[in-house]
C-alpha cells in the first residue's frame, strides 16, 4: 500500500484501526493475565519510549496507569499530556537523565547540558514540571551510576548520566537541589 497522506486517506485509517486492535489484544491478554496470577498489584502499562496514541489509550484502557520514557527538558515536551489528560489515567515517567561530559564517561546520554551544576538545574526543572501536572504521580531517573568509560557490554554506551560515578562517589550537581 501506499504511504498514507491526502490523497489516501483510508489508508491511514485501515493503519489507525489495525493499530488500535493490535493494541488492544496486546494490552488485554497482558492485562487478563496479570489479574488472574497477580491481582492485589498494578500493571503500570508498558514504558512507551515510542508511542503512537492508539497504543496510548489501548494502554489506558487496561493499565493501571501509563508509563513513559521522556527525554526532553520538561515531561510536557516529551509527551503528548492534553491528550493523555483525556484518558484519565496517573502517568508514570519511567526513564529521564540529564548527562554532560565535564567528568566521567565521554557520552552526554540523551538529553545533555554543559556541565555539573546544570544537571542539578536541570533535573529540578524537570521534576517541579512533572510535580505541577496533576496526572504525573512519580519519575525515574536512569540512571543510579554512570555507565563505564569502556562501555556497558550491551551496547557499548557510556555516558555521564548516573547520580553517582562509578566508584559509587555522588556527584556535587545534583545532591543540592531540592523540588
Amino acid at each position: 500500500a501506499p504511504d498514507p497522506n491526502e490523497t489516501h486517506p483510508a489508508i491511514a485509517e485501515d493503519y489507525s484501526a489495525w493499530l488500535r486492535d493490535y493494541a488492544d489484544t496486546y494490552f488485554g491478554i497482558v492485562a487478563a493475565a496479570i489479574r488472574r496470577h497477580d491481582p492485589h498489584h498494578l500493571f503500570l502499562g508498558g514504558r512507551f519510549a515510542v508511542n503512537t496514541p492508539e497504543a496510548v489509550a489501548s494502554c489506558a484502557r487496561y493499565c493501571d496507569a501509563i508509563s513513559f520514557n521522556v527525554y526532553a527538558d520538561v515531561p510536557q515536551h516529551g509527551v503528548d499530556l492534553d491528550a493523555v489528560h483525556k484518558l484519565d489515567k496517573p502517568v508514570l515517567i519511567t526513564e529521564f537523565h540529564f548527562g554532560s561530559d565535564d567528568r566521567g564517561p565521554f557520552g552526554k546520554g540523551v538529553v545533555s547540558v554543559w556541565n555539573e551544576a546544570q544537571r542539578g538545574d536541570a533535573y529540578a526543572r524537570f521534576v517541579q514540571a512533572a510535580a505541577n501536572d496533576p496526572s504525573i504521580v512519580g519519575t525515574h531517573w536512569f540512571e543510579y551510576v554512570d555507565q563505564p568509560v569502556t562501555g556497558r557490554l550491551i551496547d557499548g554506551e557510556n555516558s555521564h548520566i548516573g547520580l553517582v560515578g562509578i566508584t559509587d562517589v555522588p556527584f556535587g550537581g545534583l545532591d543540592r537541589k531540592s523540588v
